[in-house]
């Protein structure tokens, strides 16, 4: 994306260091700050500190596609990584790439999830130091603690084996996520300055799993299930206990992950950049679905987001946030010029005047059946296949009463879909495409 020749235009003065969380599958009111129900004290002290965006949406509700919108700043009709198993083509740039070509030590720890195996990619993609969860995988193998390797492994690959995706952390001292913190906050403490450090829990991605310090936290009695169950996955073949058990340890893994955050929040000074996103949401029971799929439901595009900017007064910021914005934000926040490719805004400005930047959002995805979001302030649209969803979202922000068959919603119907297809247009790749070798 940085074109070819150009040189950053960085503005003078020391750099903030940065520091990016990012989890794997969180639905935004997964957080204590939105949902007190969750057990989340790190998070909530972040919070305090930080502009805590209430409205956020990824690009797309799958890992991959999410993940290289997230590192690029640019749509999936851009990078052009629509699937799972897709990788990020190698003509595209970072903000990995971009922070260390004006100075930036570099380093990513856990789940990159932009190719498989992913190990030399991270390199490409502009981070010189890596701990990656292909690292962990070899890590656990070579550790011989009490025979923990084959617990681990149990521990980790055993819960997709029932079927709620449902398993227990045994022993979580050599688990991924105790693992990527402590290399994460090792590296912080002797990297050079500045230094950008992005820190990719796996949890509470499936399997749905936690150890019982933090599973324990939540009552079994206290958490709901769904009243209705659609033939998706496994979901309507689950019982009451079967999906309250998930929800335990679902809930549980986020506050694991909140524990290892207040570790890594110990580790960095004032200063420091600190932003915390997640690449997706899960639907966890909503409408009786499942795990995440080829639907846009909130439950599964909408995530929690927190930044700690050098400037910017902690507050609540309500417009609509897409995750391709994170890039040009922290351009921003260390002083350095955007690049023409990066298809994200910059919040920085807006969050100092509280003013709006995305008068609308997308997100998409491409498998059997394309999806296709435009989401409004009030109102969502979406297609998947031949299926049409239209919300009001300040009458039914639960999203429970589609108005595509209802005649009075005629014109809205319109109205959004020339919006999306308006907005499509915007989302086409700005630059031009390599030539073939």
């Amino acid at each position: 994306m940085l074109k070819h020749g150009s040189t950053p235009v960085v503005s003078s003065g020391a750099k903030p260091n940065v520091l990016l969380i990012l989890t794997d599958q969180q639905r935004h009111d997964a957080v204590g700050y939105i949902n007190p129900q969750i057990i989340t004290p790190n998070l909530n002290m972040l919070a305090k500190r930080s502009v805590v965006i209430t409205n956020a949406h990824v690009q797309s509700p799958q890992c991959q596609p999410s993940r290289a919108s997230i590192l690029t700043g640019r749509y999936p009709t851009a990078h052009r990584v629509w699937w799972n198993e897709t990788p990020l083509p190698g003509n595209e740039r970072t903000f990995g790439n971009l922070l260390h070509s004006v100075g930036y030590d570099t380093a990513y720890f856990g789940k990159l999830h932009v190719e498989n195996p992913n190990v030399n990619v991270a390199i490409h993609y502009g981070f010189k130091h890596r701990f990656l969860f292909e690292d962990w995988s070899t890590f656990i193998i070579e550790n011989t603690l009490d025979g923990y390797k084959e617990i681990a492994r149990k521990d980790f690959y055993g819960g997709m084996g029932d079927k709620c995706w449902v398993g227990r952390i045994s022993d979580k001292r050599l688990h991924h996520e105790e693992v990527i913190t402590n290399k994460a906050i090792e590296y912080i403490k002797k990297a050079s300055q500045p230094f950008l450090a992005v820190v990719s829990y796996h949890g509470p991605h499936p399997p749905y799993a936690a150890p019982d310090e933090f599973s324990k936290l939540y009552e079994l009695s206290s958490l709901s299930v769904p009243s209705e169950r659609v033939p998706n996955l496994n979901g309507y073949l689950m019982s009451d206990h079967d999906w309250r058990s998930l929800k335990r340890q679902y809930y549980g893994a986020v506050s694991w992950i909140d524990d290892n955050i207040g570790r890594l929040l110990r580790s960095v000074d004032d200063n420091c950049v600190v932003i915390f996103l997640s690449d997706h949401g899960d639907i966890l029971g909503d409408h009786g679905l499942f795990s995440k799929g080829i639907y846009a439901y909130d439950g599964n595009v909408r995530i929690p987001m927190l930044m700690r900017l050098p400037g910017v007064k902690p507050a609540t910021y309500d417009h609509l946030v897409q995750a391709i914005d994170v890039f040009p934000t922290i351009c921003s926040a260390v002083g350095i010029e955007v690049p023409f490719g990066v298809q994200g805004r910059s919040l920085y400005k807006a969050f100092k005047q509280d003013t709006m930047v995305n008068e609308s959002i997308v997100s998409m995805l491409c498998f059997v059946d394309r999806l296709r979001m435009i989401r409004t302030q009030s109102h969502k649209y979406w297609i998947a296949g031949n299926q049409e969803h239209l919300y009001d979202l300040m009458a039914d922000p639960s999203e429970s009463i589609n108005l595509i068959q209802q005649p009075k919603s005629k014109d809205l119907l319109n109205e959004m879909r020339f919006m999306l297809m308006r907005k499509l247009i915007e989302c086409e790749d700005p630059l031009p495409r390599p030539r073939p070798a």
